[in-house]
């Protein structure tokens, strides 16, 4: 059974933290990858990057975008992303108290 590809993204370093401890924890975590995005990455620059890791995970079976602060830069380039057609893309914020938001593609509503 294949499982979704996770790409974490957030302001500053927290996404690779936040894989590096998982991985810690549950051991090498396959499909699955982290963009930074930092104070010299431009929101275009930021995009390019989305779009790179997107093509270097499986996204046959789906994928999931974790961001820190849903309205913030990664939050808004994995919308666009969504929007030109990525084929599904739950965005949650990674804090498990404010995990409340999930945008899906057009046509990839469950239910």
């Amino acid at each position: 059974m294949k499982k979704n590809a996770v790409l974490l993204a957030s302001h500053g370093h927290l996404a690779k933290y936040a894989l590096d401890s998982a991985q810690m924890v549950m051991g090498k975590l396959e499909n699955c990858d982290y963009l930074s995005v930092t104070i010299d990455v431009t929101p275009e620059d930021a995009k390019k990057l989305v779009e790179q890791k997107i093509g270097q995970l499986d996204t046959s079976a789906g994928l999931v975008i974790l961001v820190d602060v849903f309205g913030g830069t990664p939050s808004n380039i994995a919308t666009e992303v969504l929007m030109q057609g990525t084929k599904c893309i739950s965005l949650k914020r990674t804090k498990p108290a404010c995990a409340d938001r999930t945008v899906y593609a057009p046509g990839n509503a469950p239910g």
